[in-house]
């Protein structure tokens, strides 16, 4: 599990992890979740401090994938 909040901009741009298990996000304003196509999801979050992060959800075959970055 990868925690947003140890994420550094300026040293990581962008995580990919394979069959995640779980995700798991604190300190949420806004949580905004589109449908890309019948196999994508686009989420952005919103933190109380004011930082945006993208997570993107794919499916391709029998693997699942998310990609985490932060857009702040």
């Amino acid at each position: 599990m990868i925690d947003p909040y140890s994420v550094k901009k300026e040293t990581i741009d962008e995580y990919l992890t394979e069959n995640p298990d779980e995700i798991v996000l604190e300190d949420v304003k806004m949580f905004h979740l589109e449908s890309m196509n019948e196999r994508s999801l686009w989420v952005g979050v919103y933190t109380q401090d004011g930082k945006t992060y993208h997570l993107n959800i794919s499916a391709v075959g029998d693997k699942l994938s998310y990609w985490w970055s932060d857009e702040t």
